[in-house]
């Protein structure tokens, strides 16, 4: 398997340089773009698979959530699926708030709770880039930074389905 990092020579860590990682980027689809291989089909099967291959690490390693989750399962730390007890039952009580709300649909109660999960996801987003700045400096040695990482990323992909949820209280 291709590390992607590597693919784009760049350092293995959670927190990269993205106008970086763009210009590699671009200097590879400048350099190996298939239409430049149009006479000769094994060069251009060859920079067909390049770029390919180009095209989906690019749109992993420019997406910080795609990335922490790319990285955490190179280093095989993203197999956790167990949240806290306390998360969970604060999500079980959202949960619930959002059941009775697509009942009743106040519009002043839903806009409320869109506050309230805007908050949570703002917060727990905020938890995950320090998680991964404290990582990414201790070179991601510490097995235990890697589950924190990726027990935020959890925690935060949860509350985004919340997000998602309250966006289409507005279709029902």
């Amino acid at each position: 398997m291709i590390n992607y990092f590597e693919l784009f020579d760049l350092p293995v860590k959670f927190n990269i340089d993205e106008s970086e990682l763009k210009r590699k980027y671009q200097t590879f689809i400048k350099d190996q773009h298939p239409d430049f291989f149009v006479h000769d089909d094994q060069k251009h099967r060859e920079a067909l698979e390049k770029s390919s291959l180009n095209n989906l690490a690019y749109d992993i390693l420019r997406s910080f959530y795609k990335r922490c989750a790319y990285l955490l399962s190179l280093f095989e730390a993203g197999n956790n699926k167990d949240l806290p007890p306390d998360f969970l039952m604060e999500m079980m009580e959202i949960n619930e708030q959002l059941e009775d709300l697509k009942v009743s649909k106040n519009d002043e109660e839903i806009r409320l709770m869109e506050v309230q999960v805007k908050k949570l996801s703002d917060s727990l987003e905020e938890e995950l880039i320090q998680l991964t700045q404290i990582a990414d400096r201790n070179e991601l040695s510490d097995p235990d930074d890697l589950k924190r990482v990726s027990q935020a990323l959890l925690k935060h992909k949860y509350v985004l389905r919340l997000q998602e949820t309250l966006s289409n209280f507005a279709s029902l």
